[in-house]
């Protein structure tokens, strides 16, 4: 379960901290996801009104309610916000990405930025077969980087399974999928000296 980083829990002062921190497409990317198309929103020039508009209106129709924000986290983290997650919300008994990166054999941003680099044209493919991820996910990450060159696309997909697996997102178990692919071993070979490091 979700809950404030702050105390006391105030719901309102979270909606609007959110709101404060989104740009005009986030709450675009926010009213999509949520299936929210209907509702009319101020005009692009007043962002800040907007999300919170958006927001309250959400929290009324109980997409996400007081005391338990773990459906707002996962469609934060749908829309490429995962900052604010971290930001303004806070895990209870499990693990941040920061504290995964500091388990054994879980891979750091920078190694998995170096296999991202190395990666070729096929890594949609890769992504879905082996790491589990789906189109959607995979358009969403391509859409909210649309001037980023494809390596970061990549790693903005390492790092989204590594999420999603926690603890069982390890370089051991990337390495046997890129080996269940056929990868080319130079491809992985980062991650293979990792293990041997």
């Amino acid at each position: 379960m979700y809950s404030f980083n702050r105390t006391p829990p105030e719901h309102t002062k979270l909606l609007l901290s959110l709101a404060s921190a989104m740009t005009q497409d986030d709450i675009e990317k926010l009213r999509m996801r949520c299936g929210a198309s209907d509702i009319s929103l101020p005009p692009r020039s007043m962002a800040n009104k907007s999300a919170h508009t958006l927001l309250n209106l959400l929290d009324q129709r109980r997409i996400f309610r007081y005391g338990d924000y773990s459906r707002l986290a996962e469609i934060l983290r749908d829309i490429q916000r995962e900052d604010l997650v971290f930001q303004f919300l806070e895990k209870d008994g499990r693990q941040t990405t920061e504290e995964l990166a500091l388990s054994a054999d879980v891979p750091s941003d920078a190694l998995l930025q170096k296999f991202a680099n190395n990666f070729g044209m096929d890594w949609k493919s890769f992504a879905r077969s082996q790491l589990e991820i789906l189109d959607n996910e995979i358009s969403l990450i391509q859409q909210s980087n649309p001037h980023s060159p494809v390596q970061e696309h990549i790693f903005q997909v390492l790092k989204l399974w590594r999420h999603k697996k926690g603890t069982c997102a390890t370089i051991t178990a990337l390495v046997e999928k890129c080996e269940a692919y056929n990868l080319d071993l130079e491809t992985y070979r980062c991650l293979q000296d990792a293990l041997s490091s």
